[in-house]
């Protein structure tokens, strides 16, 4: 049987923030990066750099903390928890 997964915490900005996740553990992240600039972020202990007009979706380390640690440019994402 396969894992299901629920998306969650929609976010959306074009500056460096850190995304508020409220504890709980997320397990997958999505980012889309709308820009024509690189997008960095930070889940927990893995750090990622998107290239611009690319996107990350993965299943990745659990975490509880969401960094966007620099940008200059549109991007959106959402992450997932396990059901």
């Amino acid at each position: 049987m396969s894992e299901v997964f629920i998306a969650r915490k929609p976010f959306k900005g074009s500056s460096a923030k850190e995304i508020p996740l409220d504890g709980q553990e997320m397990v997958s992240l999505t980012l889309f990066n709308d820009s024509n600039s690189e997008v960095t972020f930070k889940a927990g202990v893995f750090e990622f750099t998107v290239a611009a007009n690319d996107a990350f979706d993965e299943r990745i380390d659990p975490f509880t903390k969401l960094e966007i640690t620099a940008a200059s440019g549109s991007y959106r994402g959402y992450c997932r928890i396990r059901a």
